[in-house]
C-alpha cells in the first residue's frame, strides 16, 4: 500500500507491517504484476519495487514539470507499464499555466521510456490525466480519459475519453464530453468537470446483441 509515508507491506492476517520503503510516498495504488511492484509517486516518478524487501529495481521520472505529481495507477500490460500524468499546478496559477497532460508508457524491466502521448498542444495547457489507464489486449489499445484545461482558452480535448494504440501511443480516436471547461483555484472560470476514473471496458448484450463498450 502507498501513503504519504511511504509504500508499505502488510502481512494480510493480521496487518503487520513486513517492510517499509519511505522514499516512495503518494495517493495513487500500488500495481503487482510478475513479481515487481510499480508505483507512481507523489513527485511524478514510477518506481519498480522488489515485492519481498522494497528495495528499488528503477526508477523513471514520469513528467519533468515542476508540479507534476502521480495519481494514476500503473497499468502493467506485456512489456508496458502505462502511466497518466497529472498536477498540482491549477492549485497555484491564475493565468499562464504550462503543465500538459499526457500518458507514458515505460518498459517494465528497464524503465526506459517506450513512448508518449500529450493530452494538449501549446498554447493549451491542462489537460490531466488523473485516472488510471485501461487496455483492451485483444484490440491492443489503451483507453484514458482527461481533466479540465487550466488557464486562457479551453481545448477540444479536456473531459474528453480517448484511446491510444498501446504499441506506438498513436491517438486511435478522441470524445470530448464537456466543453469549455477552464478552471485553476485562483481563477475558476467553469464548474470544473473532469474524469476522475479510469474507463472500464464491459463485454454486455444491448437490444439482444453483444456488444462491446467503455463507461466511464
Amino acid at each position: 500500500v502507498l501513503s504519504g509515508g511511504g509504500t508499505y507491506a502488510l502481512d494480510a492476517q493480521d496487518g503487520r507491517v513486513l517492510w517499509l520503503n519511505e522514499q516512495v510516498r503518494g495517493t495513487s495504488s500500488v500495481t503487482f504484476a510478475d513479481g515487481r511492484l510499480f508505483v507512481n509517486d507523489a513527485r511524478s516518478v514510477l518506481h519498480a519495487l522488489d515485492p519481498a524487501t522494497g528495495a528499488e529495481i528503477w526508477q523513471a521520472v514520469i513528467d519533468r514539470h515542476p508540479t507534476a505529481s502521480g495519481f494514476s495507477s500503473p497499468t502493467v500490460f506485456e512489456r508496458y507499464v502505462i502511466v497518466g500524468s497529472a498536477s498540482v499546478e491549477e492549485a497555484g496559477v491564475a493565468e499562464g499555466a504550462t503543465f500538459r497532460g499526457s500518458v507514458v508508457a515505460f518498459d517494465r524491466d528497464t524503465g526506459a521510456e517506450l513512448w508518449r502521448f500529450y493530452t494538449v498542444e501549446p498554447p493549451y495547457n491542462g489537460a490531466a490525466v488523473w485516472s488510471s489507464i485501461s487496455v483492451d489486449p485483444v484490440a491492443r489499445m489503451a483507453y484514458a480519459s482527461t481533466g479540465n484545461n487550466y488557464t486562457e482558452e479551453a481545448s477540444d480535448t479536456s473531459d474528453a475519453i480517448f484511446a491510444l494504440d498501446v504499441d506506438t501511443g498513436e491517438l486511435a480516436w478522441l470524445t470530448q464530453l464537456s466543453e469549455g471547461d477552464v478552471f485553476t483555484i485562483l481563477n475558476p472560470q467553469s464548474p470544473d468537470t473532469d474524469f476522475g476514473t479510469n474507463p472500464v471496458l464491459v463485454d454486455t448484450k444491448i437490444d439482444g446483441r453483444d456488444r462491446k463498450i467503455l463507461i466511464a
